[in-house]
């Protein structure tokens, strides 16, 4: 009866710390890619208008929010897919700067490919598992 009390307590253990890191992993994309949906609309909007005082100040507050997302992530995703965002993230704030908005929107579309990617495939679900 003790190995079954303690087998049931592991499970539930493994459980509960899947289901409290698919709960992060949601939260915290839902928290970034908001973000890289305002500044999506502004880089669109600016390539009219040739604004680009506030999308400097937007991409660079998504970096710091970014750096402190990436030290939670860091446990549960492979650096790899932490590396590819890190990378397309320093693309896009280089081509804010520099002024090339069409590269920034690219940039940008895949920076957020990238991050709905992960919470997906982290998703517990059928296609996940097999």
């Amino acid at each position: 009866m003790k190995e079954i009390c303690i087998i049931i307590v592991i499970l539930v253990l493994i459980i509960g710390t899947a289901i409290w890191v698919q709960s992060y992993l949601n939260n915290t994309t839902e928290y970034l890619l908001k973000d890289l949906k305002i500044l999506e609309k502004e880089l669109i909007s600016s390539k009219e208008d040739n604004n680009r005082g506030n999308i400097v100040k937007k991409g660079n507050e998504i970096r710091n929010k970014w750096n402190k997302i990436e030290n939670g992530w860091a446990i549960i995703i492979l650096h790899d897919e932490l590396d590819m965002i890190e990378t397309s993230l320093i693309k896009m704030s280089a081509n804010i700067e520099y002024g090339t908005i069409s590269d920034s929107i690219e940039e940008l579309e895949n920076l957020i490919f990238l991050v709905e990617h992960i919470s997906d495939k982290e998703e517990f679900n059928l296609k996940n598992i097999f």
